[in-house]
C-alpha cells in the first residue's frame, strides 16, 4: 500500500502552524478531512472545500491518491465565518509499507501568542515542547479511526502506589488476604516489611489478570466509570458493595473527603489490557456468563436454545451463535459451576446429551408442552445474576434493623437469614414456610410479636419478588416438581 506523508500548513501564522503525518493513500477524502480537525481542533469538515489548481474536488468518498496526482499542493479552503482560513496539503513522501494501519502524526507546531505587537521567536525549547505532545494527538487519533483498540483517557490523579493502598489496610487485614494467594512471604514480617514484599509480588500481569477475572460484569463497569471519570455516584458509602473484588484484595481506599483512589500499577495495566484489544473477548466471556446464570436462576435449567433467546434478547450486540455453541460443547466450566445454587446446578445439563431418562422434570416439562419462556429485560437479568432474589431495600432495612436492635443478631447473620427468606420467597415458599424458617433460626416462639411484624414487612413482598416460575409454570406444577 502507498502510504503519504503530507505536510498541513495553515496559511496567515507566523510562525507557521504546521502537522506533518502519514495516512494510507487508500483510504477516502473524508478520512483526511477526520485528521484535519483532529489535528487543527476545529471543525474543519463542515466548511472544507478541496482545490488543486482550478480544480474542485466534490466527491470526497475518493481515494486520497487520487487526489494528489501531480506536484502542485491541494488546498482546503475552510469558509467558517467565524474564522475562515486555507490550510495547504503537500506531499513529502511517498513509500510502501505493508504493515501501516492507522494515521499517524509526525511533527506538531503551533504559533506562538502575539505580544506587544510583535510575534515572539520561535525557540528550540519551545519546539522540544510541541513534540511531546504526539503521544496524547497520536491517541486522539488512534481513538478516533480504530475506538474498540484504544484506551480512553484515564483520570490519573485517582491513582497512587500500591504500597500506599497498602498502608490502611492492618496488618493482619493482608496477611488474610494473601493466605489464598499461596504467596512466597512470610506472615511474621513487620507491617512495613510485609507491604513492600506483599507488593513486589502483587504487582504483576498474571496478578491483575485474575483480579479482572473475578469481577463481574458489573463491578467492571465501575471499575471503568472510576478510571475515565474519576468517581462513581455514591463511591464511598457502597465501596464494598461496588467494588466487591477489588475491596476482597484491598486494591481500592476512600480518602477522608470520600474520593476513591487506585493503585497507579493496576491502571497502567488496565491500560495496556485495553491497547492490546483484549475488552471485546473479555465483555463477551462476561456476558455469557451472566446469561447462563440469569437463564439458570430464571428458569431452573438453561441449555443452548434458551442461552441465545436469552442472549439475542438482552444483548444483541454482543450475540455471536459460536459463543454458545462453544460453551456447549464443553463441561460446565469449575468457575462458573461455583456461582450457580443447587437447585441450578441440578438442572444444568449439556444440550447435546438430554434424553428422557435423564433431563430433569422441569425440563421435561417444558419439552412436552413448549411453555413460552418469560424474558427479562437487560436489567433485570443483571440485578437477578448480581444481586440474586432480594426484597426492596425499605423492606430489607426495615427487617435488618428488627433482627439487629431487637433480637441481637449480628449483621453478617441479619443479611444471611434475610437472603434465604427471599430466596425461600423467589422458589415459591408460603409465609408460613418462611416464618417457621425464622422461628427456627433465630430461636423465637411461635407468637413473637417482633416475628410477626417481620412477617408483615414479608407478605407485601411475596406479590412483587420475582418467581421462578416464570417460564411458564404455574405454582401448582411447580411445587409437584420440587416439593
Amino acid at each position: 500500500m502507498k502510504i503519504y506523508t503530507l505536510k498541513a500548513t495553515k496559511s496567515r501564522s507566523n510562525p507557521q502552524v504546521v502537522r506533518e503525518f502519514q495516512i494510507d493513500g487508500r483510504r477516502p477524502v473524508t478520512d483526511l478531512l477526520a485528521m484535519l480537525d483532529l489535528l487543527f481542533g476545529s471543525n474543519i469538515s463542515q466548511y472544507a472545500v478541496f482545490t488543486q489548481g482550478e480544480q474542485i474536488f466534490h466527491d470526497l468518498s475518493v481515494p486520497i491518491e487520487n487526489v494528489f496526482t501531480n506536484q502542485q499542493p491541494l488546498l482546503c479552503t475552510v469558509d467558517d465565518p467565524a474564522s475562515p482560513s486555507v490550510l495547504f496539503l503537500d506531499v513529502l513522501d511517498i513509500t510502501e509499507e505493508e504493515a501501516f494501519s492507522c494515521p499517524h502524526l509526525l511533527r506538531y507546531r503551533v504559533s506562538n501568542k502575539k505580544e506587544d505587537d510583535y510575534y515572539s521567536s520561535y525557540s528550540d525549547s519551545m519546539e522540544e515542547t510541541y513534540q511531546n505532545h504526539l503521544d496524547e494527538l497520536n491517541r486522539s487519533i488512534r481513538r478516533h479511526f480504530f475506538p474498540d483498540t484504544t484506551a480512553p483517557d484515564f483520570c490519573w490523579n485517582i491513582g497512587t502506589s500500591l504500597q500506599e493502598i497498602l498502608e490502611e489496610s492492618t496488618a493482619t487485614a493482608i496477611r488474610q488476604m494473601i493466605l489464598p494467594l499461596n504467596l512466597p512471604v512470610k506472615s511474621t514480617l513487620p507491617k512495613q516489611a510485609l507491604i513492600r514484599e506483599v507488593a513486589k509480588w502483587l504487582n504483576m500481569d498474571a496478578f491483575w489478570t485474575m483480579v479482572l477475572d473475578s469481577m463481574s460484569l458489573t463491578e467492571y463497569q465501575n471499575f471503568k466509570t472510576l478510571c475515565t471519570n474519576g468517581g462513581i455516584p455514591d463511591q464511598k458509602r457502597f465501596q464494598s458493595r461496588l467494588f466487591p473484588v477489588l475491596d476482597r484484595y484491598l486494591l481500592i481506599r476512600a480518602t477522608y473527603w470520600g474520593n476513591l483512589q487506585l493503585p497507579k500499577e493496576l491502571m497502567t495495566f488496565y491500560e495496556q489490557w485495553l491497547e492490546q484489544g483484549k475488552e471485546k473477548d473479555y465483555m463477551a466471556g462476561k456476558t455469557l456468563s451472566i446469561v447462563i446464570l440469569g437463564a439458570a436462576a430464571f428458569y431452573g435449567f438453561v441449555n443452548r436454545p434458551v442461552a441465545d433467546t436469552l442472549f439475542k434478547h438482552c444483548f444483541p450486540d454482543q450475540w455471536r451463535p459460536e459463543l454458545t455453541q462453544t460453551f456447549f460443547a464443553n463441561p460446565l466450566p469449575e468457575e462458573l459451576s461455583d456461582d450457580l445454587s443447587p437447585l441450578s446446578k441440578g438442572l444444568y445439563y449439556h444440550s447435546a446429551i438430554i434424553d428422557q431418562k435423564d433431563g430433569s422434570a422441569l425440563y421435561q416439562l417444558y419439552i412436552k408442552r413448549q411453555r413460552h419462556l418469560y424474558l427479562p429485560t437487560k436489567e433485570e437479568l443483571l440485578d437477578m445474576v448480581t444481586n440474586g432474589p432480594h426484597f426492596s431495600q425499605k423492606t430489607t432495612m426495615q427487617i435488618f434493623d428488627l433482627m439487629n436492635q431487637r433480637l441481637r443478631q449480628s449483621s453478617y447473620n441479619c443479611h444471611f437469614l434475610i437472603s434465604q427468606v427471599a430466596l425461600g420467597a423467589y422458589m415459591g415458599s408460603d409465609i408460613n414456610q418462611l416464618m417457621t424458617y425464622l422461628q427456627d433460626n433465630l430461636h423465637l416462639r411461635k407468637n413473637d410479636a417482633t416475628l410477626g411484624q417481620i412477617g408483615s414487612l414479608i407478605i407485601p413482598e411475596l406479590n412483587t419478588i420475582r418467581k421462578l416460575p416464570l417460564g411458564g409454570y404455574t405454582e401448582i406444577e411447580f411445587r409437584k416438581i420440587f416439593h
